[in-house]
C-alpha cells in the first residue's frame, strides 16, 4: 500500500448464503450424520449415496437400511412409491422430517439404531440357517 487509489490491494470475500429452507435441510444433515458416521451404531452409513435412481441422504448396505430426511413440501404419495421401489430391491427406508432430527436427535438415533439391530439380526439368521 503506497497511498495511491490504484497500488491498493483489497480482497473482499462474499459468501453465498443458502435459502433458509437449504440451511436447514443442511444443519440436519449435519447433525444426524456425526451420530451415524465411524461406525457408532455398529454398522457403516454412506452419506447422499446414489441408490437406484436416486441419491438417498444415508445409507447402510450391511443393515440395507436408507435414512431419508424429509421437507415439509415433500409429496407422500411420492414418498410411498419411493420406499416400495427400494423394498422390491430388500431395502428398508426410515423418514424423519428435519425438525425430528434438529431436535429430537437423541430418539431419532435410538429408531435407526434399533432398525440396524434388528435388520442386522434378520440378516445373520438367513446367513446361518
Amino acid at each position: 500500500m503506497k497511498g495511491e487509489k490504484g497500488n491498493m490491494n483489497i480482497q473482499t470475500t462474499t459468501q453465498t448464503r443458502l435459502p433458509a429452507s437449504a440451511a436447514i435441510r443442511e444443519d440436519a444433515e449435519k447433525k444426524l450424520w456425526k451420530r451415524l458416521c465411524h461406525h457408532q451404531l455398529g454398522v457403516s452409513f454412506r452419506k447422499r449415496t446414489a441408490v437406484g435412481r436416486d441419491k438417498q441422504d444415508f445409507f447402510s448396505p450391511e443393515a440395507a437400511l436408507v435414512i431419508c430426511i424429509d421437507d415439509e413440501g415433500i409429496n407422500c404419495e411420492q414418498q410411498q412409491n419411493e420406499d416400495a421401489r427400494l423394498r422390491r430391491f430388500g431395502l428398508e427406508t426410515l423418514r424423519f422430517s428435519e425438525q425430528e432430527v434438529l431436535f429430537d436427535t437423541d430418539r431419532v438415533v435410538v429408531e435407526i439404531f434399533r432398525n440396524t439391530l434388528n435388520r442386522t439380526a434378520r440378516s445373520e439368521k438367513r446367513s446361518n440357517g
